[in-house]
């Protein structure tokens, strides 16, 4: 059931332009630029639909990327994404927090606000897109929560990163009925580390 987006077929002067534009339809517009690390500049993007969520597989290299004001204003789509890194290293920036993500470490930004994502290297990252009339209440008020590594802010923080990158490697053998309760079941644990996390604070 997954979809694959690539700029693999595309010319390499067209694909960071071209890559913007998966970007924006997979996710929300953002203001994107290539980061000169002396790699061809390529992106692709696995993605599985689980029932009320997104979940997806996004490879690259080195760039910035921003969600602006302007970007907002462009498009104001209303979305926690939960970020995963998988390899590589990756800074996100909301909220006045900014955090360096390695290998298992994952945070949450909120599409609603300004967030910047800087990566100096190629990178794998698990995207989890949650509508927020999807989210748990204790999520929603979000400002408190974004722009950190949640993966070690608590015990289960460290289940939720395993959860994710178990469940993204078996995506795609689930059948129909089973992608909206692993859904629930995402939303439901999120829900419990954000408040063990809110608890330890």
């Amino acid at each position: 059931m997954a979809d694959h987006l690539t700029t693999t077929a595309v010319p390499e002067r067209d694909r960071l332009g071209y890559w913007k534009e998966l970007v924006r339809n997979t996710y929300v517009p953002l203001e994107v630029s290539g980061h000169a690390d002396g790699q061809a500049f390529f992106g692709e993007i696995s993605l599985e639909p689980l029932g009320c969520l997104n979940l997806s597989l996004l490879k690259s290299c080195g760039q910035h990327a921003a969600r602006t004001r302007t970007t907002i204003a462009r498009s104001h789509a209303d979305y926690f994404f939960i970020l995963g890194q998988v390899s590589g290293e990756g800074t996100v920036r909301q909220d006045e927090r900014e955090t360096r993500l390695g290998s298992g470490g994952w945070a949450i930004v909120d599409s609603t606000r300004p967030y910047g994502l800087i990566f100096e290297h190629c990178f794998e990252q698990i995207v989890v897109a949650a509508p927020r009339v999807a989210v748990p209440n204790l999520i929603r008020p979000s400002a408190t929560l974004t722009g950190q590594d949640l993966s070690h802010a608590s015990p289960l923080g460290t289940i939720f990163s395993r959860y994710l990158s178990l469940l993204h490697a078996q995506a795609g053998a689930l059948n129909a009925e089973a992608r909206p309760l692993l859904a629930d079941s995402i939303l439901n644990l999120l829900a419990a580390t954000v408040n063990e996390t809110l608890n330890e604070a």
